[in-house]
């Protein structure tokens, strides 16, 4: 299965939750250490984490973005849940409604929230409709061990932080 994680803005946490992910797979026993497509292009579960700052009106950044949607099983277009970030997510949402193959699911996931804001509660699935793109049920919080764990490692996410990450890679699969 590939999971392509996507949005051409910057600083949505896509890299973070690449990593998570891979994590919470390898802790689920799905797959063994965590090798790069180089090492094993075989692998049941390739994600992959497109870059951010991207402008889309460029034909280069439209291929790669393009190539990265249609390879995909499953596209998470990962935003913050400020009208700003869906805003400017608006672009890949469009990019991936164009490119997603058949067979292949896609849906945003809210990244970073802050539920205890007024932002934080609002309705995820209307803001997502808002870009056309159906919302995870799971989504993440501004949490201090996702923050840590491309520096400390998986053994820092634990408790309910874990939970969210384990759950939402489930529902990702499904």
């Amino acid at each position: 299965m590939r999971i392509s994680l996507v949005n051409q803005k910057g600083g949505v946490g896509k890299s973070t939750v690449a990593a998570l992910l891979a994590a919470a797979f390898k802790a689920a026993g799905s797959i063994g250490a965590i090798p790069t497509i180089e090492q094993n292009p075989d692998a049941a579960f390739v994600i992959i984490d497109s870059p951010g700052h991207l402008n889309l009106d460029s034909a280069a950044s439209r291929l790669l973005m393009s190539s990265v949607v249609s390879s995909a099983d499953r596209v998470v277009l990962v935003s913050e849940m400020s009208g700003n970030s869906l805003h400017a997510s608006t672009p890949t949402a469009a990019l991936v409604k164009q490119f997603l193959r058949s067979g292949a699911k896609a849906g945003v996931l809210f990244n970073q929230v802050r539920k205890q804001t007024i932002v934080g509660q609002q309705d995820m699935k209307n803001l997502a409709k808002t870009i056309g793109l159906p919302a995870y049920k799971h989504w993440l919080p501004l949490a201090s061990a996702y923050e840590q764990f491309s520096s400390l490692g998986w053994s820092v996410v634990t408790g309910a932080e874990r939970e969210r990450v384990a759950s939402l890679a489930k529902e990702i699969i499904q």
